[in-house]
């Protein structure tokens, strides 16, 4: 039997005393293991301090102010701070602040986040700072127009670059879901016209309003004429939302989003369906397109029903397979080349507890495993995570509560089987490949 060699300690010892290796071997111990190596040696001081100090809390950061007496052991630990998560943190009442003492004192800080806004330092210059802003405001006829804040608001000396880009969330209370703001849906012919808070850098656009779409367009049409960049991140929930108004978006600004997400909120989202979605909108017009998200609404088609009779009583449950097979449908699959997430929500009509009227999606109307494989795979491909969601109401009823099961048994167990048979036979490995089937209430 051969001996097992054991390894030579004076290895070992040199192997330790290469500063990137001990940084290398630190950076996977525990962070209380990581606090312990700080008093190993003096040698392997500076790498345990990179480790252990890359990303602190604003607790943690305060307590190291107060406990380090040494300005010069104090600059050691604040130099190795890259990350600052305070998001939660601060007091609702505690004011405005400026990051600028944050980025000063620590020479490699890349970002800070607070609640609703991200600092970043620019690889660009280290006195180039850009800030992610998150703005939500409630849109009905009597609000006022909303203004951005002023780069001076955010502290920064003139000798510093300020670059604010921002997350724009218009909505409506539910107690007022179909009013709509003048200030909205004025007429806008140039880009002076556009309201203050679209004449900024926005990287996302989300919208559930009474907006319709030729308001939408001209918003997005005159922001491309006074020079600002395309929104890569939109987030759509219209009273006209339907495939044209995708369309329109496509030739617009097509080429730049990375993020599309539709009828998320069903009463802004009625003119959305599978077909229009999968088989009409013109999807070569998005090829950087990652992530496409999207809810069909169902709801039953009587007329479609040769079985109808209008004496059938309000809660007979007619079947929606005229509206839920196209989802599935292979010849309608689009070829996203760069998705990297598909996430599609079958949502049932709402309903209250005193009329359980339903939809039902029968077996029938489901294609093949082998040709829901095939439309997946064309769509995404075998790096993708494709989910369906199936929403129902909270007073959804026990064949529903079945439909639910039946759905993905089908498709986490029989359609990802088949997708891993085609890959196998194509020899081509399921690179993070994900399909799931999930559940939850609108």
């Amino acid at each position: 039997m051969a001996q097992i060699r054991q390894p030579d300690s004076s290895l070992r010892s040199r192997v330790w005393a290469i500063p990137h290796c001990r940084l290398t071997v630190l950076s996977f111990l525990p962070i209380a293991d990581q606090r312990r190596a700080l008093f190993i040696s003096k040698s392997s001081f500076p790498e345990a301090v990179k480790v252990s100090h890359r990303s602190l809390t604003l607790r943690d950061y305060l307590r190291l102010q107060k406990r380090c007496k040494d300005p010069a052991r104090l600059a050691i630990y604040l130099a190795a701070i890259v990350h600052l998560d305070w998001d939660g943190q601060f007091p609702s009442n505690f004011g405005s602040y400026s990051a600028l003492p944050e980025f000063q004192r620590c020479r490699n800080l890349q970002d800070l986040v607070i609640d609703n806004i991200h600092w970043c330092r620019s690889p660009e210059s280290p006195q180039v700072i850009e800030i992610l802003v998150r703005h939500t405001w409630a849109v009905f006829e009597s609000t006022e127009e909303p203004t951005l804040p002023t780069i001076a608001s955010y502290g920064f000396p003139e000798s510093w670059t300020v670059k604010p880009r921002y997350s724009i969330k218009l909505y409506h209370p539910r107690s007022r879901r179909w009013s709509t703001a003048a200030w909205l849906t004025r007429p806008m012919i140039k880009p002076d016209n556009l309201p203050d808070i679209f004449r900024a850098e926005i990287f996302h656009l989300d919208i559930s309003c009474s907006i319709l779409n030729e308001e939408l367009m001209a918003i997005l049409r005159l922001r491309a004429q006074a020079g600002y960049a395309p929104i890569p991140y939109l987030a759509l929930s219209l009273g006209q939302l339907n495939h044209i108004l995708v369309n329109e978006i496509g030739r617009l600004q097509g080429s730049h989003v990375q993020h599309l997400e539709l009828g998320r909120d069903k009463d802004h989202s009625p003119n959305l369906s599978p077909t229009g979605m999968l088989q009409t909108v013109q999807w070569d017009q998005f090829p950087n397109l990652e992530i496409l998200d999207f809810t069909v609404w169902a709801e039953s088609h009587r007329d479609e029903d040769p079985t109808w009779n209008p004496a059938d009583p309000p809660n007979y449950r007619y079947p929606t397979y005229p509206f839920i097979s196209p989802l599935f449908d292979m010849s309608h699959a689009p070829h996203c080349p760069k998705l990297k997430r598909l996430l599609m929500g079958i949502a049932t009509p709402t309903t209250d507890a005193g009329n359980e009227s339903s939809i039902f999606m029968p077996a029938e109307v489901l294609p093949s495993h082998f040709d829901m494989a095939n439309a997946l795979l064309r769509i995404g491909g075998p790096g993708c995570d494709y989910r369906v969601t199936y929403m129902t109401s909270p007073h959804d009823t026990p064949e529903e509560a079945q439909q639910f099961v039946a759905l993905r048994y089908y498709i986490e167990i029989g359609v990802r089987k088949e997708i891993n048979s085609i890959l196998a036979r194509l020899g081509v490995a399921p690179d993070h490949l994900q399909i799931t089937c999930d559940h939850r209430y609108h």
